[in-house]
């Protein structure tokens, strides 16, 4: 046999038994170990999970607790903002005696009305008996016979005030500052109204003018409402209470020759 032939088939022979022996048993135990311990860690992660979930999800919730709590409280300030009455600049003075029934509200002291009060209107330099009602807008006299006329160029208008203690109507002139759309309860047709201003004094608490919507009040207990144009940024209302200040009695001037 040649001698390269006898090179070749040792060559092969040893190629043979190197295959044959790899890989080795010590290569299969480190590789079955490696994949057995992965295996275990990867199992033992799965087995930690769900509570691990439930811990993130108990915090989430609480977070989702909080954030509401926020959110609602970002909307009540919102709404308070937007709901807040502007204060509106008063071209009459405000008077306010020592004596008034004040309560502190913030930095302001208002004056504490009841559901029902004395006032004192001029003109016609008269008492009448108010109902004191939040909900309502603006003001508003038991006016009757209303008339409109002009003077010097101006829209005036007449009317007739009931008042209890009075015998007979007592009647006014007035400059009218303008007209608004009234709709009755039992009506839906709309109905213009005159405005006219009057002097107010409540007790000897407050005195302002204040403008007054000329309606038939003829069914309603008080010849007088007022509302909130008159009330706002002055008073503070306790329905529980009524006739909580005197009547304002004004100043008598006398005349010495």
């Amino acid at each position: 046999m040649p001698r390269w032939v006898c090179c070749t088939l040792a060559i092969a022979s040893l190629g043979l038994v190197g295959c044959s022996n790899w890989p080795s048993q010590a290569h299969r135990d480190v590789t079955i170990d490696a994949i057995k311990a992965e295996m275990a860690s990867a199992c033992a992660t799965v087995s930690t999970d769900p509570a691990e979930f439930r811990q993130l999800s108990a915090q989430l919730s609480m977070q989702e607790q909080q954030l509401a709590v926020m959110r609602s409280q970002l909307e009540v300030i919102a709404t308070e903002a937007l709901t807040e009455t502007p204060t509106i600049a008063s071209s009459s003075p405000v008077r306010a005696c020592d004596n008034d029934i004040t309560k502190e509200v913030g930095n302001d002291h208002k004056v504490v009305v009841g559901a029902n009060e004395w006032i004192y209107l001029n003109p016609p330099g008269h008492h009448f008996q108010a109902r004191i009602d939040t909900g309502a807008a603006t003001s508003s006299l038991n006016a009757l016979n209303v008339q409109q006329f002009e003077r010097n160029g101006r829209r005036w208008v007449s009317f007739d005030l009931l008042a209890s203690d009075a015998k007979t109507p007592l009647h006014l002139e007035a400059p009218m500052v303008r007209k608004v759309k009234i709709r009755q309860a039992s009506y839906e047709e709309v109905e213009r109204r005159p405005v006219v201003e009057l002097d107010v004094a409540l007790g000897n608490s407050i005195m302002q003018t204040t403008e007054f919507t000329l309606t038939d009040r003829t069914q309603m207990s008080y010849p007088v409402l007022l509302g909130r144009s008159f009330l706002r940024d002055l008073t503070l209302v306790d329905v529980a209470i009524e006739f909580t200040h005197p009547k304002y009695e004004p100043e008598q001037v006398i005349n010495t020759p």
